[in-house]
């Protein structure tokens, strides 16, 4: 049989194929012979957009049952998002600015939705930065942890894909913290704690201004 449509058409339409059947997380696709049949191509093209599927984390090969719709994964969506953010590279004063409007967005979410187990999470981030004071590229990751682990207290699974937005403004050449000392460390500790502990109170007012506080000693802000 002679393709009549290159992968990106095929996976385009195969796309909207599945959206317009309303599959759910878990349904079985058609067979790789029904959908060569459906869009007039060959069941090896068929095969290779499938592989393109499951390896983006759309579907995935369920032994005895086929190919399913995979459920949704919000850190493989994030990956895809900071991968394509990286490839992009935006301006760093953007990534600064879209994080500062995520993470202010959300601190209502957080502090109705987020449980025991994740305030006990989140303190955890702050005592680690803390026990590595003196190791300043471990603090960051607990840093980075911290601003993570509230994104993810939100309960939006959507939000939580933008994750991607503060991975790659951390892990930026631009804002490595070359710069990191022990008084930097204490001092973002500090301003974590007390976010936490609005959060804690159930003080969304308090939060929003202690990470309005945080964001303007980290230089990070929205621009006017």
């Amino acid at each position: 049989m002679e393709d009549t449509l290159d992968d990106v058409d095929l996976l385009t339409k195969l796309k909207r194929h599945l959206i317009g059947a309303g599959l759910k997380p878990g349904d079985k696709i058609e067979t790789e012979t029904e959908l060569a049949a459906r869009f007039g191509v060959s069941r090896h093209h068929v095969r290779q957009v499938l592989a393109v599927m499951v390896q983006a984390g759309i579907l995935d090969r369920a032994p005895r049952r086929g190919t399913v719709i995979r459920d949704f994964d919000s850190v493989t969506l994030s990956d895809h998002i900071r991968f394509q953010f990286e490839v992009a590279q935006f301006d760093i004063a953007e990534f600064k600015e879209a994080r500062a409007v995520i993470e202010r967005a959300i601190i209502p979410l957080v502090v109705r939705r987020i449980t025991p187990a994740q305030l006990d999470k989140v303190e955890e981030t702050i005592e680690k930065m803390l026990e590595n004071v003196d190791h300043p590229e471990v603090a960051d990751s607990y840093d980075l942890a911290f601003h993570l682990s509230l994104l993810e207290a939100s309960g939006n699974h959507v939000l939580q894909a933008f994750s991607g937005v503060l991975s790659t403004l951390f892990k930026s050449a631009d804002y490595r913290r070359r710069y990191w000392n022990q008084e930097r460390i204490l001092r973002i500790a500090a301003e974590h704690r007390a976010l936490l502990d609005a959060i804690r109170m159930g003080d969304t007012a308090a939060a929003i201004a202690a990470l309005d506080n945080h964001l303007k000693s980290s230089q990070i802000g929205i621009s006017s």
